[in-house]
């Protein structure tokens, strides 16, 4: 084509197109995030359906995301000081690799390295995250797009358009089931491998692949089977391809192999054995998500521009890669949509054919320890958002300035309104997306107390595993960023023998100098006491009375008592 020929000998105006992206990529995000900017030190984002769905969803939304804010800090903690004992993780304590029983976050801890670094801050380490998560999907779709139909202004939209994922928006607690930014550009080096063969492209591949690893076990899962489609196609497609392409793929294989058995071997080696109860299940999708008012619907903008996308397909072929990649990415995309359903009702019938979960579950043990299956459909939208690259090109190609302006800007405004807007919101995705601020950041009287702790874990009472106590941990591993060091609490998915007994020697600390000294023993060597919780464990409330010998107070300030576990009691017990 000769536009695109005339666009591959303006390098400046590919980079300036790249500036201007990235620059509203940037505004778009920061927009969105405009509820915590005020305060970004104190307040995360938070969405505002879980007001609505009632006060345990709301509070179910703000533990988990407790928890995310903790476990980016901990990662960045551990990249910085000890990262071969990344699997310990800042809570359960004392049990060992703490972190197979949830979500590593490795990719949020490597996006939060510098940010933290700089200002040493959790809350907005965090909130720096959750933008290079919005950021970092859109520039990678615009070089996707970019690369195939050599237009700055389809790059543009279709990185927005992958941006606005009303998954990742509404739940900013879960980056590590929506982080699926990285797929673009691994499916780019894919298809640049192949054709080329070249070190360079094996490179970009497992750099990719190895960063979309790191974000967490869903994203990678649909970019899994989004690329075992496309990536068959691609071996298939290329097979006559002069060069020798079997060196570089086992290579990438063997260094993305090492990683995973890095990341995934202490599950299997740590995590799984020791896990009391697990739930048999996972959540799936049904085709209804996929469509308008659910929440796996890619949006009417998106769509409609994906379709005229494929529409051109039929028109023209555009071969100047030897291939036309529209359809290919349309079969992986669906093939994600059917990895992610429970069944798939066949019409005209009361039959239904088993999802992708379904057939693998009775060939694959442990899978129902996945809980968001569900999430594998994100891969939908990555082909949605490319073949919509390919509509805005259908749409402005051989146009004059003024048209193509109007339709760029026009899709964009478009894709923003629907996303923002509330009512649209709900019309196509079924709930709002807004958000809210939420303060989370503990007095600081309270972080100027824990200055005065000596090394060692930190115990947060009382230690009550039932539901409201349950929810309330998510409070102590959030204090655990602030002070650094590992606590009792254990706000997981799953139970292990180890936090029960440490919850019984923890009712008993009142009174008991045997129990003071096992929890000594055990590593513990501070105790901080919330005091607006104390009604669930009365004899509790002694302490701030009379506390044993062995409890020394550094301090109190509003809510909060503060004790040193002294190393007596390890002499004297018993």
């Amino acid at each position: 084509m000769q536009g695109r020929a005339r666009d591959r000998l303006r390098p400046r105006g590919r980079r300036l197109g790249l500036a201007v992206a990235a620059v509203l990529y940037l505004a778009v995000g920061l927009y969105l995030l405009r509820p915590v900017l005020p305060a970004p030190a104190s307040t995360v984002p938070h969405p505002v359906r879980a007001y609505a769905l009632g006060t345990t969803w709301e509070r179910l939304f703000q533990s988990d995301q407790k928890l995310t804010v903790a476990l980016i800090t901990y990662d960045v903690r551990a990249l910085f000081t000890r990262p071969w004992r990344f699997t310990e993780g800042p809570q359960c304590h004392p049990l060992g690799h703490a972190m197979t029983l949830g979500h590593f976050m490795l990719g949020e801890g490597l996006r939060g390295a510098l940010p933290f670094a700089l200002t040493r801050d959790p809350i907005l380490t965090y909130n720096l995250v959750v933008l290079s998560t919005f950021w970092c999907a859109a520039l990678a779709m615009y070089a996707l797009v970019a690369y195939w139909t050599r237009s700055g202004a389809a790059a543009l939209v279709a990185g927005l358009a992958f941006a606005l994922d009303p998954a990742s928006i509404a739940s900013p607690g879960n980056l590590h089931v929506v982080g699926n930014l990285w797929t673009p550009l691994v499916l780019l080096f894919m298809h640049r491998l192949c054709v080329h063969r070249r070190w360079r492209d094996a490179t970009g591949l497992t750099l990719f692949a190895g960063l979309q690893l790191l974000e967490g076990v869903y994203p990678t899962l649909a970019a899994l089977v989004f690329g075992a489609v496309y990536g068959s196609y691609l071996l298939v497609r290329t097979r006559g391809t002069r060069g020798t392409l079997a060196p570089k793929i086992t290579a990438a294989g063997a260094a993305l192999g090492a990683l995973a058995v890095a990341v995934v071997g202490p599950y299997f080696a740590e995590g799984a054995p020791r896990i009391v109860h697990a739930q048999a299940w996972a959540t799936t999708n049904d085709l209804g998500a996929f469509a308008p008012g659910g929440f796996a619907f890619p949006g009417v903008v998106l769509t409609a521009l994906a379709l005229v996308g494929l529409l051109d397909r039929v028109r023209v072929a555009r071969r100047s890669e030897g291939y036309d990649p529209r359809l290919v990415f349309l079969a992986a995309g669906l093939t994600t949509l059917w990895a992610s359903v429970g069944e798939i009702p066949l019409p005209l019938t009361d039959a239904a054919a088993p999802g992708l979960l379904t057939l693998l579950r009775a060939l694959v043990p442990g899978l129902e320890l996945l809980r968001t299956w569900a999430a594998v459909g994100s891969g939908m939208r990555v082909a949605a958002a490319f073949l919509a690259g390919f509509g805005v090109l259908a749409l402005v190609e051989n146009r004059g300035a003024l048209v193509r302006g109007a339709v760029v800007l026009g899709s964009l405004l478009a894709l923003v309104g629907e996303t923002v807007h509330p009512s649209l919101a709900e019309s196509s995705f079924g709930t709002s997306l807004a958000l809210r601020a939420v303060r989370i950041r503990p007095p600081e009287s309270l972080l100027m107390l824990y200055e005065r702790m000596p090394p060692g874990a930190v115990i947060d009472l009382p230690l009550d595993y039932g539901f409201g106590g349950f929810l309330d941990m998510s409070d102590d591993v959030l204090l655990g960023a602030f002070h650094g060091h590992r606590v009792a609490s254990c706000y997981n998915s799953f139970r292990t023998p180890v936090q029960d007994d440490v919850a019984a020697l923890a009712r008993r600390l009142a009174s008991d100098r045997d129990a003071a000294a096992a929890l000594y023993a055990l590593g513990f060597r501070s105790v901080v006491l919330h005091l607006a919780n104390l009604k669930r464990q009365p004899a509790l409330i002694g302490l701030l009375a009379s506390p044993p010998d062995y409890l020394v107070p550094l301090g109190r300030t509003a809510g909060y008592a503060v004790y040193r576990l002294d190393a007596s009691v390890t002499r004297q017990a018993g």
